[in-house]
């Protein structure tokens, strides 16, 4: 057990003992989307659910040390350096990127599954990290109230891939995602991908960046999802203007004079404490620098650095109400963060995944979350503030309920041009990432 206290901290914040241990509850069926997609057991062309009736054992948890989070910290930051912040509104989960991303190493040689441990500078075991990363999802979904999902489909078109069953244990025991193949000639991947994410993800509707698949390789999908609410409310809502690249647009701000001041080299910022000891932070460009330099910045900093400027400094900021939602492929991302061997095409990089040697690879890495942010927290129902505009008075709260009806503070935040942001669970791990660049 340990506990990271911030150096500016109001309180302390301290991972919570992790006492019983916990089985993971595996569901691996999902309704299919097409009419040729019904399953038969003789015939692997088709779609095949690998992961039904399949059923998770006990096992032992690895407690989520200083070591391990640091490790994700410095993953984190990799993805953060790495990631093409400013040309689109993004959402990324670093948690569950790499849950997927580490269920599919498990298929891969020793060496590729040294690679990723060399990665994320963890010295141990494949073994290790899968009980390191189940009894830190476990604990996410138990104190932080986020439920990871996953999801791995492997393209069968050449009828000749029978899965391990060693791998399929691992996936039940540790990772509890739901497994696939299917025939690519003859079935749409998105078309999976869409169903998966409404039925198993709970995820509202959501585009996809591009056609997604490559022929006889995995593709791996994970989603984050959980409701947080504010520790203390915003405390009104106006509609204003947000200058993005693509001209202005008029959209809802909401204020809060409950936020703590962030600097950092070329961004102002803020962080706001939420209700289950998450913390949200937003960081603003100053003038004339782009979001890529300040994510080079943070990076540096490890990401949960961030946390280290924190003051005792309040401040009153402006921000805008969003919601994004979506699934994009990062293995590109990945890549470019330095892990390379589970993505490389034409090698049987996967080859304990399969009992009969095929080229297997990991051809998309995708992750597909919504993420709504508004007054009643993040993926929380909106809360009754106070509208400034008189046609908005109708949200008004009741009469006995306290609202502020101007910010304490003279000097205001306004974050009305595109920014980056993140949600740090109560031990600073970056469990969200992202930018926001146009209503």
């Amino acid at each position: 057990m340990f506990s990271v206290k911030r150096k500016t901290a109001r309180k302390g914040i301290s991972f919570s003992a992790l006492m019983l241990a916990f089985i993971l509850t595996f569901v691996g069926c999902a309704s299919t989307p097409s009419e040729d997609s019904d399953s038969n057991a003789d015939n692997y062309s088709t779609y095949r659910n690998l992961t039904e009736g399949l059923n998770a054992n006990p096992i032992a948890e690895k407690i989520t040390d200083y070591n391990f989070t640091t490790a994700i910290k410095n993953y984190s930051a990799k993805l953060c350096g790495s990631a093409s912040f400013g040309s689109s509104n993004s959402v990324i989960s670093p948690v569950a990127l790499l849950s997927i991303t580490s269920l599919a190493v498990n298929g891969a040689d020793t060496v590729t599954q040294q690679e990723l441990l060399d990665f994320l500078g963890i010295s141990g075991s494949i073994s290790d990290l899968n009980e390191y990363l189940a009894t830190y999802v476990s604990y996410l979904k138990r104190n932080e109230k986020l439920t990871l999902s996953g999801a791995f489909w492997i393209n069968n078109s050449s009828d000749s891939i029978s899965v391990s069953e060693s791998f399929l244990k691992i996936n039940a025991d540790y990772y509890g995602a739901s497994g696939y193949t299917f025939d690519s000639q003859n079935s749409f991947f998105n078309d999976y991908l869409l169903e998966w994410a409404k039925s198993e993800a709970k995820l509202p509707d959501f585009s996809l960046d591009s056609t997604l698949y490559d022929t006889q390789s995995v593709s791996v999908a994970s989603s984050l999802y959980g409701s947080i609410t504010w520790e203390t409310p915003f405390v009104f809502s106006e509609k204003s203007v947000f200058f993005s690249a693509d001209g202005e647009k008029e959209t809802t701000f909401i204020t809060s004079d409950s936020a703590y001041q962030l600097d950092i080299s070329g961004a102002k910022g803020f962080a706001k404490e939420m209700s289950n000891g998450c913390t949200f932070v937003a960081l603003l460009p100053d003038e004339g620098v782009s979001l890529a330099s300040v994510a080079s910045t943070v990076s540096g900093m490890k990401v949960s650095g961030l946390l280290d400027y924190e003051t005792e400094n309040s401040i009153t900021v402006k921000i805008p109400q969003f919601r994004i939602s979506g699934a994009t492929d990062y293995s590109k991302l990945m890549v470019k963060a330095g892990l390379i061997t589970p993505f490389r095409t034409g090698e049987n990089v996967l080859s304990a995944l399969a009992v009969t040697p095929v080229q297997l690879y990991i051809g998309n890495l995708i992750n597909a979350n919504v993420f709504s942010f508004g007054s009643g927290g993040i993926n929380a129902p909106d809360a009754d503030v106070t509208f400034k505009t008189e046609e908005a008075t109708e949200s008004a709260p009741a009469p006995d309920e306290t609202v502020t009806e101007e910010p304490i503070n003279e000097n205001v935040l306004e974050f009305n041009r595109p920014f980056l942001y993140f949600v740090f669970d109560s031990n600073n791990v970056p469990v969200y990432m992202g930018s926001y660049i146009s209503p």
